[in-house]
């Protein structure tokens, strides 16, 4: 019986281990795309909530959309509590039912921190903005245990960073 219920155990820890990777990538990839569009954030967590694989939302305990440094940089400690200015913008499971009119980058809005439009999406050094911008998600997953075998929750971060994308206009 130890055997079956670590197994079920591990399936279901690495199930939402998998999953929680897969978000941080769905969600870089997404706001790489989006670049400075207004509701690049938003389009974000919309993507992610479509991406869950079944994985109750609760589990998550913050996403950050934060500016990277480069490749595999990973946000700073102070956005990983709260929303930093010019820096990043921090999310909660709650922001995923928000509507589309409190995205945007108004005073008040949940995005304004780290506001989409001021992201730069120049095409290289020729571009008058410089190279483009860092986009880096950051995801902090709570997996509860079924059996308490192993402990009462395992968690799961991950960041990914891709630069964004040149823009068309």
């Amino acid at each position: 019986m130890t055997v079956l219920f670590g197994t079920i155990e591990f399936g279901m820890g690495f199930f939402d281990y998998l999953t929680t990777t897969n978000l941080s990538r769905v969600g870089a990839r997404t706001g790489s795309t989006m670049g400075n569009d207004p509701k690049a954030d938003y389009n974000t967590l919309q993507k992610l909530s479509a991406s869950t694989s079944g994985m109750p939302l609760s589990n998550i305990q913050f996403i950050v959309i934060y500016k990277a440094t480069g490749i595999g940089a990973q946000p700073t400690s102070a956005c990983l509590t709260a929303s930093q200015s010019g820096v990043c913008n921090r999310y909660v499971p709650a922001d995923f039912a928000r509507d589309v009119s409190q995205f945007g980058c108004d005073p008040t809005d949940v995005d304004r921190f780290w506001c989409p439009t001021t992201r730069k999406v120049g095409a290289g050094a020729s571009s008058t903005t410089g190279p483009p911008d860092y986009l880096g998600v950051y995801i902090k997953v709570i997996h509860p245990t079924y059996t308490s075998m192993f402990g009462s929750s395992f968690t799961y971060t991950d960041a990914t960073v891709i630069r964004i994308e040149a823009q068309t206009p």
